[in-house]
């Protein structure tokens, strides 16, 4: 018996040899493709996972948080965000009531100050310490508060009809007044008709 194989034996071995590492290599080469896309698709899905977790967080906070804010003579004017609504006094021809949003970085501004000031804490019903000498605003704006945050209701009622220096009202008026430039920067309030007139 011949101690080798023949050449057409040996050709046909090595085309054998050559498919099967071929196959081999086309093996190799899918299953690290598909490892590829299946690390690719876990990144993806992780990332979306987090970015729907995100926005779900807040649209959630934004719906946690919402308040009706009444102000100006006879608290008139009235920003409601439970209903997406500005009502604004025009004296003379009465109020008019509007579509309004505000976005949640807003939103989360006016959050953040209540929360600066200890807004919660407030009495529901604000007055300020007088003296021997008081000195009066006339006309004066009252201030009406119903916020809600994490299922917890807050109301707040001031009229500021005396002028004073008491650190809780002066943190409270310039919380009114950073939700009050909010309100008037907005382009739909800036559309509004103008106030007629005025309260003596």
């Amino acid at each position: 018996m011949p101690c080798c194989v023949s050449p057409p034996e040996r050709v046909r071995a090595a085309l054998t040899y050559v498919r099967r590492a071929e196959g081999m290599n086309r093996f190799q080469f899918t299953k690290e493709r598909l490892d590829k896309m299946k690390l690719f698709s876990s990144i993806i899905v992780v990332a979306l996972f987090l970015a729907s977790c995100n926005d779900a967080g807040t649209e959630t906070s934004a719906a946690n948080f919402n308040l009706k804010f009444s102000y100006g003579v006879g608290a008139k004017n009235v920003l409601n965000t439970f209903d997406h609504t500005y009502t604004k006094d025009l004296v003379v021809d009465s109020v008019i009531t509007v579509p309004f949003y505000l976005p949640d970085s807003q939103m989360q501004a006016i959050r953040t100050k209540m929360q600066e000031i200890g807004f919660f804490d407030y009495p529901d019903t604000f007055t300020v310490a007088t003296g021997d000498t008081v000195t009066m605003v006339v006309p004066y704006s009252t201030y009406i508060f119903d916020v809600t945050y994490n299922g917890t209701h807050k109301h707040l009622y001031w009229s500021d009809s005396i002028l004073s220096l008491d650190s809780a009202a002066v943190k409270l008026r310039d919380m009114i007044r950073s939700i009050q430039y909010i309100i008037i920067s907005n382009p739909t309030y800036k559309a509004l008709p103008p106030v007629l007139g005025g309260y003596d």
